[in-house]
């Protein structure tokens, strides 16, 4: 959903919606096709992996390994499109004469279809491994928060090691304040 400002910057930009994708709304007459299912998961995958600590970590942005998910979903989008109108228009000319030919085609774009499964497994493979870097960056996390908690442990310890010689002091004045306090008696 975008604003009516955000709407006029994207006004030359393709759409990729379920209609262009194949897919029928509807109880008996609607359909799903496995190019919308397919793009939907690419979309999926996608929001999964910003939402992974890995995409959003400071030490990451400027990674080698970080990809382009707008272009990667977009071309997805794209092919899926021209996927389903191409054969839809195939579809369109099968007749006795064309059978032939219409199935060679349709072999060929299965083939086209597999090659977009793949981009998309890609897209997982690359978000569990982003989970594993999630996995690390905690652990890298931990340790600097452990060292953290070391130092300010050892920074209380030291402190208290500054209360034990002051209550040594403390017992010292303690004594002196008794025998002070027992000549002052004597002398009352």
């Amino acid at each position: 959903r975008l604003s009516r400002k955000n709407r006029r910057k994207v006004a030359g930009a393709q759409w990729v919606t379920p209609a262009s994708l194949g897919y029928l709304p509807g109880r008996k007459e609607g359909r799903d096709t496995d190019e919308q299912r397919l793009f939907h998961l690419a979309v999926t995958i996608a929001r999964k992996i910003v939402r992974t600590r890995a995409w959003t970590h400071p030490i990451l942005k400027d990674h080698v390994s970080r990809v382009d998910l707008d272009h990667a979903v977009a071309s997805i989008g794209v092919r899926l499109q021209e996927l389903v109108s191409l054969r839809e228009e195939i579809e369109g000319i099968r007749d006795a004469g064309t059978a032939k030919s219409v199935e060679t085609y349709l072999s060929k774009l299965a083939v086209a279809f597999s090659s977009m499964a793949r981009r998309v497994e890609s897209m997982h493979e690359y978000y569990e491994r982003l989970l594993e870097l999630d996995q690390q960056l905690m652990l890298l996390h931990n340790s600097e928060r452990s060292r953290e908690l070391g130092d300010r442990v050892l920074d209380v310890l030291s402190r208290t090691a500054a209360d034990d010689s002051a209550d040594w002091q403390f017992r010292e004045l303690r004594i002196d304040a008794d025998s002070q306090s027992s000549i002052i008696s004597g002398l009352v």
